[in-house]
């Protein structure tokens, strides 16, 4: 990965922390950083979740990415 994406992960990430609570069940199967790179191939390359899953080896597809925020 490069030094950007990185960047924008980490910084993703925290602003995520911040505005979340902890959710009591298990932890989630993908790491924060790759569940954006996932929305981001789902949205750019219409990639549907079962090419996702085998991509990011699960065993069950990944969830589907929110839908895209509305220009109001």
């Amino acid at each position: 990965m490069t030094k950007g994406y990185r960047c924008l992960t980490s910084t993703l990430h925290a602003l995520h922390q911040q505005q979340s609570q902890p959710k009591p069940g298990r932890a989630p199967a993908i790491a924060f950083a790759d569940q954006v790179l996932l929305t981001v191939l789902h949205y750019r390359l219409g990639l549907t979740r079962e090419p996702l899953a085998i991509l990011f080896d699960t065993a069950e597809p990944p969830p589907t990415p929110p839908p895209p925020l509305s220009a109001a």
